[in-house]
């Protein structure tokens, strides 16, 4: 430092001495670069299969939840997951490409249509499972939530299926409680509700939120007050792809 400081000095006495005069001239010109890709894509499948611990079950078209082991009449909440997962699989190309999923139980003409909503607090909620003929209202209701994890990682931790909610001693695993379009709650397109993006197909929050490899959604539900006889069901789970 001290050398520094005493070329400074030197150099000041020989600019005062001198008689010429030092004009500095400095103009600096900034630019951009941008290059713009067009085009992309999304391909996108969320297919059916029925469990088996080896994730190689046949294929199917409806998600199914077998009653074994639920106590008809009881007040306790009693969950349930589906005999039934899902394997999700997407390549995205496009930057805004995005895979949501959503309910609208209210607007279909099936034996489990809601008319009337669930309450929880201050949300009106129209999501989940809804028992047949009751048109929803308290009490008809089982929420419906998605149990994600890797199809690498699922093969190794999870050979039988989950049976608490949270899920508990498999592993890490990402939770969605189902949304339906007429909840109080409800946002077009919420991120809540994602799917797969270009980043991946969801996996839970965490590092990373999204993985570039199957992933297998499972189904999960919470029954209260069950008889003997009683169907719940929907028919409105709707994956939506889209570029913005």
């Amino acid at each position: 430092m001290k050398k520094v400081v005493s070329f400074l000095a030197v150099a000041a006495v020989v600019v005062m001495m001198s008689s010429a005069v030092f004009a500095a001239a400095t103009t600096e010109t900034t630019k951009t670069a941008i290059m713009t890709f067009d085009g992309g894509t999304i391909s996108f499948s969320a297919d059916l299969y029925n469990w088996n611990s080896t994730y190689t079950g046949t294929s199917t078209g409806t998600i199914v939840f077998s009653s074994a082991g639920i106590t008809l009449g009881s007040a306790t909440e009693q969950f349930k997951c589906a005999d039934v997962y899902a394997l999700i699989q997407s390549t995205i190309t496009a930057a805004s490409g995005k895979v949501w999923v959503y309910q609208d139980n209210k607007n279909n003409s099936s034996p489990y249509a809601a008319t009337n909503p669930r309450h929880d607090g201050a949300k009106t909620l129209y999501s989940g499972l809804v028992k047949s003929g009751s048109n929803g209202g308290d009490n008809n209701f089982a929420p419906l939530a998605a149990y994600y994890k890797k199809l690498s990682e699922a093969k190794t931790d999870i050979t039988t299926l989950p049976t608490k909610f949270p899920p508990s001693g498999t592993g890490d695993y990402g939770v969605y409680w189902f949304k339906d379009m007429s909840d109080s709650d409800f946002v077009a397109k919420d991120d809540y509700m994602l799917v797969a993006t270009a980043a991946g197909n969801f996996v839970g929050f965490g590092a990373p939120d999204f993985v570039k490899e199957p992933v297998v959604m499972f189904f999960g539900a919470k029954f209260t007050n069950v008889l003997g006889g009683e169907s719940y069901g929907t028919t409105t789970i709707t994956f939506v792809s889209e570029v913005e």
